[in-house]
């Protein structure tokens, strides 16, 4: 059997792992990013205008930009104060106010109507009921008016307006602010907040967890194309890197993407070392994701007692790529080069063990008792909408205990705000879920009392880069950063959780991954190295249970369903070729199969064959070596005993370790061994017959040749007597020989 290399193996994993997922166009989004924030500038110019007149209003952007986004059916508006509402010194507020036209007609425009709050909101429950859409006890008045022109459909037009300086300078507190829009099925309105700093107000203590994540993958790992698109300057990954660095952020790191780059050796590219290097070299605190960012309530709701991690590597592997020399100069040739294992490919440098993120929403007492169990020093992440103590937008400070396991809580309510606002492209978007996480915080810092809090900025896969620079900021401004230790070390307060449902969905799809795999891993007994089916199939697994893919539950179930079908097709890869009818006309024969291989690498297989009737005996077990991505012939000898008629074959196909391969396939072979008897005595009889003509047609042949002989003797004296007498009258007829006739007469 030719054993694979590790080479080999590296190219079959890319190629087994092949990629259905591609980077996302963080250039395009930066460039984007880029020019809305050059629009800012030239609208900041306008709003300097306004300051002047504080009753006027001018319009951001004359001409609406069309929407690419599929049509949502209604027309909706946003309130988006700048910076994050907050009304600086001795000055006004600026805010967008935006129309989305999602249906299918033009809208026809109309008068923005931009009103303040005359007294601030009590607290974050009133805060959460006035974004909520709740207007009563709530008394506004109008600052100022702007006209907005139609928006055709699909399109999006933003107008500048301003809460006048008059208006904005008020006591330190947390005021509404509502836009509306006249339109003729009644008045279309979006809320937010202005808030009015407290110089007094002592500076929370806030730590803010932001996710270093490579986005839905399908494939175990990133491929080099993969990585080099991400790590470039425009790329996804740097793009992360460049929102955190210089902030206190607390990195989640996803330990796939370290990995993608270390299995590649020297052919990594250039771009996906040096980022490396450069998350490395990061001060930022940081932890250690679930390879993939895999869903770690599915695997435990599904009865796992530990959680999944990555089998053997090296079939992403390539000796070559990790040979060592001197200099320019040639290396001498070498044993195999000593190659990474699992733990050092899959490390996060400098990261901090034991600390766990289930998805949001997703922990249960379950989950928390499990981790605990497997890791007695497991630190877990839950939210606060979560837990009774969080409930109805309340502050919960960071450290806490539930049922005797430590965890950190995140705040729910900002945490989604500063994802949202993460996710968006332009300012006339982002300042709605910036402000409204501000005034969260505001509230958050007043009811911690000193204790630290922690947000996050949860998983998405559409993170902008600008937008998710702005988060973090937003969550640290007027906030002193809290790290991982000083969470950590902080006194805990005792909650329990408010709900105890798991996420049915994803567990059963991690259960049937599971069920797949397990398949998977009996069938690959067949190959020499299994890891080279093993590995990428637990990487694809993890990425498929993966963090990308909350959100956008169509396009998950369409990767689930094509990773199954691609599992089945892998399980039916080596099979019996249905074989067709045979006959068999003698006591012993070689029956012919056809072992079907579609897999790059050869496998190792016995053949089974039991025959229905004891008419034929069958060799039990034939061992097969079938090649790679071919048809392998397998001779199995059989011996016909007395007796005619069908007989059906069983033929079956199992791994070394006795596992069932492919389906069972039955042969039909008409028996007829008798012919063989009939058949050797026709042909003695014909032998027989054979040498008796050979007999006579030889003494035939000798008689005719004696007869021949003496004719020939016969014709041959005659001619002689012949001769003579014809030679005589010449005789006399010569000179002087007249007398000669008497003389010989007398001699006689």
């Amino acid at each position: 059997m030719t054993t694979t290399s590790p080479g080999a193996h590296a190219a079959a994993a890319a190629s087994a792992d092949a990629a259905r997922t591609g980077a996302p166009a963080w250039g395009a989004v930066r460039r984007i990013a880029r020019r809305a924030a050059v629009g800012t500038a030239a609208l900041a110019v306008a709003a300097s205008a306004v300051l002047v007149a504080p009753g006027m209003a001018h319009a951001a952007d004359p001409t609406p930009s069309p929407s690419a986004t599929q049509l949502s059916g209604k027309a909706t508006l946003t309130l988006s104060p700048l910076g994050r509402g907050v009304v600086p010194q001795q000055g006004g507020l600026s805010a967008y106010v935006t129309l989305d036209n999602g249906t299918a007609a033009e809208f026809d425009g109309g008068t923005v109507t931009l009103s303040v709050g005359t007294a601030p909101l009590a607290d974050r429950t009133a805060l959460s009921a006035w974004l909520g859409g709740d207007r009563s006890g709530v008394e506004l008045m109008t600052v100022g008016t702007t006209p907005m022109d139609p928006v055709p459909s699909g399109g999006s037009s933003p107008v500048l307006v301003q809460v006048p300086a008059a208006d904005a300078q008020r006591a330190p507190g947390v005021y509404p602010m509502l836009a509306s829009l006249n339109d003729p099925d009644g008045a279309i309105t979006a809320p937010s907040v202005m808030i009015v700093s407290d110089p007094a107000q002592p500076q929370a203590s806030v730590g803010v967890v932001v996710p270093i994540t490579a986005g839905p993958l399908t494939t175990g790992l990133l491929t080099s194309d993969q990585l080099q698109a991400m790590t470039a300057s425009d790329g996804r990954l740097t793009a992360l890197l460049d929102a955190v660095a210089g902030t206190p952020a607390i990195l989640a790191v996803d330990p796939a993407i370290p990995t993608a780059i270390r299995v590649l050796g020297s052919s990594a590219p250039a771009d996906a070392t040096a980022w490396l290097d450069r998350l490395t070299s990061l001060p930022n605190a940081r932890f250690a994701l679930q390879f993939g960012d895999a869903d770690v309530a599915a695997q435990i709701n599904a009865g796992a007692a530990t959680l999944m991690t990555p089998l053997e590597l090296s079939a992403y592997l390539d000796p070559s790529h990790f040979e060592s020399g001197s200099g320019g100069a040639t290396p001498a040739p070498t044993a195999t080069p000593s190659l990474p294992d699992t733990k050092t490919l899959t490390g996060v440098p400098g990261a901090v063990r034991g600390i766990y993120w289930p998805f949001s929403d997703t922990a249960t007492d379950k989950v928390l008792t499990t981790l605990r169990t497997a890791d007695t020093t497991a630190l877990t992440l839950v939210a606060t909408g979560s837990t009774a103590a969080g409930a109805s937008n309340a502050t919960v400070p960071a450290r806490a205990r539930i049922a005797g396991s430590s965890v950190l809580l995140y705040d729910s309510a900002v945490s989604t705000q500063l994802a949202e606002a993460s996710g968006a492209t332009d300012p006339q978007h982002r300042g709605a879920p910036l402000a409204a996480a501000t005034a969260n915080l505001v509230f958050a810092g007043k009811d911690a009392a000193g204790a630290p809090l922690l947000v996050t900025v949860d998983r998405s896969s559409t993170m902008d880069p600008v937008g998710l620079r702005a988060a973090i900021e937003a969550a640290f401004d007027g906030a002193t950063p809290a790290t991982l230790a000083s969470l950590e070390s902080a006194s805990p307060v005792d909650t329990t959780f408010a709900k105890t449902d798991a996420d049915t969905a994803r567990t059963a799809a991690f259960t049937a991954l599971s069920r797949d795999e397990e398949a998977l891993h009996d069938f690959s007994s067949v190959l020499d190295d299994p890891a080279v089916l093993t590995g990428p199939e637990r990487g694809q697994i993890l990425q498929l249970i993966g963090g990308g893919w909350v959100g956008d539950d169509q396009a998950w179930a369409a990767a689930l369903a094509a990773h199954r079908a691609q599992t089945a097709k892998t399980l039916d890869s080596v099979r019996i070729l249905a074989p067709s009818d045979l006959v068999v006309l003698s006591s012993g024969a070689d029956l012919r199969f056809w072992v079907r291989n579609d897999l790059q690498w050869p496998v190792n297989v016995t053949l089974h064959a039991s025959p229905d009737s004891p008419k034929l005996v069958v060799q039990p077990v034939t061992d097969v070596q079938a090649s790679a991505a071919s048809n392998t012939r397998t001779i199995v000898p059989v011996k016909a005993r007395v007796g005619n008629g069908e007989v059906a074959i069983s033929l079956s196909l199992k791994s070394p370790t006795g596992v069932s391969i492919g389906t069972v396939q039955v042969a039909n072979v008409n028996v007829r061994a008798d012919w063989e008897g009939f058949g050797l005595i026709a042909l003695i009889v014909l032998v027989v017959a054979f040498l008796v003509l050979g007999v006579i047609r030889t003494v035939r042949r000798r008689r005719r040749r004696a007869a021949t002989s003496a004719a020939d003797a016969g014709a041959a004296e005659e001619q002689a007597q012949d001769a003579a007498v014809d030679a005589a009258p010449a005789d006399a007829a010569s000179p002087g020989a007249q007398d000669e006739p008497h003389d010989v007469e007398s001699e006689r």
